[in-house]
């Protein structure tokens, strides 16, 4: 067989055929043709076979703090303008306002509070069982019944104000908030679990940990619950003072920040004496995952955006 001429017939062919828009190829006419993908959120290609106008959103590069939007000519590109990422180990964007700024800062705030409030209600319960008490501890931490002032109805308060008040972005909406929230309760949840290790019975509505079986195995954990709930106050504050002097272009230390804050967990449980063996085998760890922990849920509170392409 003449390999010109087989050659010469696939060229006529390819030369009649008729353009089709969406079947990948760029055809005469077409000025892209992403096939499937054509119109699709993520890219920049029309269901025409055009490009999408500048500054569409596209396809996200998993980079909080960069603006994901088509350029004009078929690309998407992944810039990177203020708000700039809050580094330092800490995930989450520059607030690029003061409002916006304002707002997660004062959701972190009220995240240390909730924290603080879900292992007070760890050692009511974990004390009322040890005496043999019922406690609804359920209760206390997510208002469910008739617990006067539960934890998750003061925050739900505080941060439903800057909802109301539009002062927050929308990627850090009602939603986001609960989220955040939920995410921080699980967090102390999961930390009481290696707490209160040393006993038969289960205490609490979400079989929190075991009810200590001596008076001072039970001082030990809910000290070492309360220094994990200062551990945490610390950390969120290092993320706010974080975000304050990234947005006046500053230079601060969060590293060192928290470094600080783990130095002065550890110095506290150091001075707690009687601690049942599961729980000094528990300490090494246990503060840097909860601070690890925080700083990774960061960046869906420093979320800040100044296009819509960064809004979820």
């Amino acid at each position: 067989m003449n390999i010109t001429i087989v050659w010469t017939a696939i060229q006529a062919r390819a030369e009649l055929k008729t353009p089709v828009c969406g079947d990948g190829y760029l055809d005469p006419g077409e000025e892209c043709d992403d096939g499937q993908g054509n119109g699709t959120t993520a890219d920049c290609c029309s269901t025409a076979c055009t490009y999408f106008f500048a500054g569409k959103p596209c396809a996200e590069d998993d980079e909080p703090c960069t603006v994901d939007e088509c350029n004009g000519v078929g690309l998407c590109v992944h810039d990177e303008p203020t708000p700039k990422a809050l580094g330092d180990g800490v995930r989450g964007c520059t607030p690029p306002a003061s409002a916006t700024r304002k707002c997660a800062n004062t959701i972190a705030k009220q995240l240390a509070k909730l924290g603080s409030c879900i292992a007070r209600c760890h050692i009511r319960a974990v004390t009322a069982a040890a005496n043999g008490r019922a406690f609804p501890e359920g209760e206390c931490e997510a208002g469910v019944g008739t617990f006067p002032v539960p934890c998750l109805a003061k925050f739900r308060k505080h941060s439903g104000l800057l909802t109301s008040r539009g002062s927050c972005p929308l990627c850090l909406g009602t939603e986001a908030q609960a989220r955040l929230a939920d995410e921080l309760r699980s967090l102390v949840e999961s930390s009481a679990h290696q707490i209160y290790c040393d006993g038969t019975s289960s205490w609490g509505d979400g079989d929190d940990g075991l009810v200590p079986r001596e008076r001072e195995a039970m001082t030990c954990e809910n000290g070492v619950q309360v220094n994990i709930a200062t551990l945490a106050t610390a950390v969120l504050g290092c993320h706010r003072a974080l975000a304050d002097a990234r947005f006046v272009g500053q230079a601060f230390d969060a590293s060192g920040c928290e470094d600080n804050a783990l130095s002065k967990f550890e110095t506290a449980n150091a001075s707690i004496s009687g601690c049942p063996s599961c729980v000094v085998s528990a300490l090494p760890s246990l503060g840097s995952g909860v601070t690890a922990s925080l700083d990774a849920a960061s960046a869906a509170n420093y979320c800040t955006s100044v296009t819509p392409a960064f809004l979820e």
